[in-house]
């Protein structure tokens, strides 16, 4: 595996919900300040909330780190730069983190990141993005990451004044060893070199200013904080400093005069790759050009399908959803985050996938399946998790199923008979390895024989020596998509004995809840049968309806175990799902959510919607972090911004609006009333959908508010289904003369059609 597509992954153990705030930095920052209690150090090490969104080139190796306090980490994998203002009129040092920084996107969306905080008459603007100074950042797009290794972050702090008086201040950039997130890397050479306007860091460039820098110095944590120095408006008085201990320092100051009629404009560049000082122009292209260029190259990537709904935060969610995706790849690998969870996990893959083709990025799957595929072992199993070094070795018997899901149903978007022909003998080496696996609890207990073995699963559904149904539903979704398969090629055989396999498990699996049922009286499905209490049922079920609905013939079941699971552990949190350690997993509460647009829970569905919407771990930017502390609202486990939350966003918000049922696109089938007030509109266009493109729109005609206009392309081959407005009194197709309707589904034949749907009243 090329070195540039994943770095490294360090996690505890295999534990994919690793303990962001276990790390010993973390311990090291929180002794720090413990012993140092007049230093300024990031909020962390107090025990204060960590969260960050990512700036950089879509398919790279490295992105940039842009934290809630507005500092900022040049690779996600290093320390943190802090940008301090110095108040020389009032002899004081400002700290963003103490104002309440509040940061924005480009046009609600785009990876161009604007931190803004006031301190009495200051305001305080810090802009990150990324560009591409010498190239054309098209390429990056264009090519799959072609030229991303060049990516350098542009940073502009503008301060502005309302007061009467000319206003002297400082700009500090400090560079030391605390990481955006809860660690402490090492620095063990660092320079503020003056003649090159820079700061470098064990012989790499870590950021350049683009205006004089009055002053700059190194220092060491060992000696003192060089932001007590900064306290005092000064610097340390060395330019370079080695450190045995690995946490050397260094910052620069520039002077400058604000007035109410002429901000300061401050300019810094710097590379997210690794740039020996000297060999690469990162100062060259203008700010607000390359700004404009990069926010229009990332407009194009993101509207390849367009939503848009009523309610404008889906809108940007759906849309900066799509460019999380795009900055969490490594090449052709999905990495699930930037930090803890920089690998390819094929449980992820299986969801981001979905995301992919209803976004228009079906390539882009079929390259992270194409990888997943070349990394099969012998014996047919696919590895649960990919990184730098190649296939890890551990096993988590939910990986066959779901990459056997993941292949068919990128074929079902693509329609691709020769790649899936080419595929099909790597689906029938995991089928057998998924059959060997069955076997091996046959003389089991009547609670477990027939089941996938007791494993580590998904891991946060609990202890390896227990029994997952999550694993047995992948395995049976992985089941009944071998034998679409196999019907697809040809293999009318195949497909037959993989169907009776599918029913068989059904069975077997069925029985077994039944047996627990009768045990404990629960009347659901639990996680496994030796968990029937905690939360991992809720996320443990989802995949027996989505995103392959694998259980068939159960919906009263599934019905009964999602309404318990909601009440139980989201509707205490108004949508919230409370779950591993009594965290809150935004992308859990939304795969619930699916299942339910799907079993036709819609409150509910909304009721979640709202809440994640309304809870973004960083607000205004959109992303959310696996495992959220309910009480400040920090990332506490796993990363951010979370591919798979960002995938289930996007997956839940097209099928709401549209999605396929046995041949039929079921339109608006799952949107909240208010989007569809009279006034409001919901719209889809260009999208990807398993029976080829189709747009739809929904919209009031005229200022009557009597007349809703329906507008379907599309060729679904058993036509359309839509879910309109309650109370509607007649409907005309395509021009013809009104007709009574009445309930809210409208059936439509397949192809382009305009409905018109009236009312009675204004206000329907």
């Amino acid at each position: 595996m090329p070195r540039r597509v994943l770095l490294l992954l360090v996690l505890l153990g295999s534990f994919q919900v690793a303990d962001v705030h276990a790390s010993t930095g973390q311990t090291e920052g929180s002794q720090i300040a413990a012993a140092h209690p007049d230093w300024i150090l990031p909020g962390w090490t107090h025990g204060g909330p960590t969260t960050w969104t990512i700036v950089g080139a879509p398919y790279a190796a490295s992105v940039a780190l842009v934290g809630m306090d507005g500092s900022f980490a040049p690779q996600n994998h290093g320390p943190a730069l802090d940008f301090w203002i110095y108040d020389v009129d009032s002899g004081r040092l400002l700290v963003p983190g103490d104002f309440n920084p509040v940061l924005r996107l480009d046009d609600d969306y785009a990876p161009i990141v604007t931190s803004e905080w006031h301190a009495a008459d200051l305001l305080v603007s810090t802009t990150f993005f990324a560009g591409w100074p010498t190239g054309n950042v098209d390429q990056w797009f264009d090519g799959h990451g072609d030229g991303s290794d060049k990516a350098v972050t542009f940073i502009r702090t503008t301060v502005s004044t309302s007061s009467d008086h000319p206003r002297h201040l400082v700009e500090y950039v400090a560079l030391r060893p605390y990481g955006v997130e809860a660690d402490v890397h090492p620095l063990e050479a660092v320079q503020c070199d003056p003649p090159t306007e820079s700061l470098i860091a064990d012989s790499l460039l870590v950021l350049t200013s683009l205006q004089h820098v009055d002053a700059c110095g190194a220092a060491s944590v060992t000696a003192g904080d060089v932001s007590g120095v900064a306290a005092r408006g000064g610097v340390p008085g060395v330019a370079t400093i080695t450190d045995a201990n690995k946490r050397a320092e260094a910052i620069m100051a520039t002077n400058t005069t604000v007035q109410a009629t002429s901000p300061a404009v401050l300019e810094y560049r710097a590379p997210i790759g690794n740039v020996t000082p000297g060999t690469a122009d990162v100062s060259a292209a203008d700010f607000d050009h390359e700004r404009a260029r990069v926010l229009e190259a990332w407009a194009r990537a993101t509207s390849r399908t367009t939503l848009d709904v009523t309610d404008a935060r889906i809108n940007g969610a759906f849309k900066a959803s799509q460019a999380y995706l795009l900055l969490n790849r490594g090449g052709p690998w999905s990495r699930s985050g930037p930090l803890a969870h920089d690998a390819a996990w094929i449980r992820d893959a299986a969801y981001i996938g979905q995301a992919l083709e209803r976004a228009g990025f079906g390539p882009e799957d079929q390259a992270t399946l194409d990888a997943f595929l070349r990394t099969q072992r012998n014996d047919g199993s696919l590895p649960a998790i990919v990184d730098s070094s190649g296939a890890r070795s551990v096993q988590e018997l939910d990986a066959d199923g779901e990459a056997i899901s993941a292949v068919v149903e990128h074929y079902r978007f693509s329609h691709d008979r020769s790649w899936l022909g080419d595929k099909y003998p790597a689906l029938l080496r995991a089928v057998q390895h998924l059959q060997m696996l069955l076997q091996l609890t046959t003389a089991e207990g009547p609670e477990t024989s027939g089941l996938l073995p007791a494993n580590l699963s998904a891991e946060d559904l609990g202890d390896a020596s227990q029994h997952h149904y999550w694993d047995d539903f992948w395995a049976l979704d992985g089941l009944r998509e071998a034998s679409f398969a196999a019907g697809e090629l040809g293999h009318d055989a195949d497909a037959a004995a993989l169907n009776q396999q599918a029913s068989d498990l059904q069975t077997t699996l069925l029985r077994s809840i039944q047996a627990v049922d009768a045990r404990t009286g629960l009347t659901l499905i639990p996680n496994g049968p030796e968990d029937v209490a905690s939360s991992s049922m809720a996320r443990g079920t989802t995949p027996a309806v989505w995103p392959v609905a694998g259980l068939h013939d159960a919906d009263s079941l599934l019905r009964a175990s999602f309404a318990n699971y909601f009440n139980t552990w989201l509707a205490p949190q108004n949508g919230g799902f409370r779950h591993y350690q009594g965290t809150l997993w935004p992308y859990g509460g939304l795969g619930i959510a699916h299942v339910m647009l799907r079993l036709g829970m819609l409150q509910q569905v909304w009721q979640v919607l709202d809440w994640t919407i309304s809870h973004q771990t960083l607000p205004g930017t959109y992303a959310w972090g696996e495992a959220v502390n309910p009480d400040n609202g920090g990332l506490e486990l796993g990363d951010m911004p979370h591919s798979w939350a960002a995938a289930e966003f996007v997956s839940l918000t097209r099928d709401m609006l549209l999605a396929e049922q046995d041949g039929v696109l079921v339109v608006n089938g799952g949107t909240p009333d208010s989007w569809l007030q009279p006034g409001g509109h919901v719209s889809l266009r260009d999208a990807p959908t398993e029976y080829g493109p189709a747009s739809i729109d929904l919209r009031w005609l005229d200022s009557s508010e009597r007349n809703l206009t329906i507008t379907l392309t599309g060729n679904p081959p058993l036509g359309w289904r839509v879910r309109v407005p309650s109370n509607a009194q007649q409907l005309a197709i395509d021009g013809e003369s009104p007709v009574p309707i009445s309930g809210r589904w409208l059936d439509v034949t397949s192809g382009i059609h305009i409905v018109r749907v009236l009312y009675a009243a204004p206000t329907p």
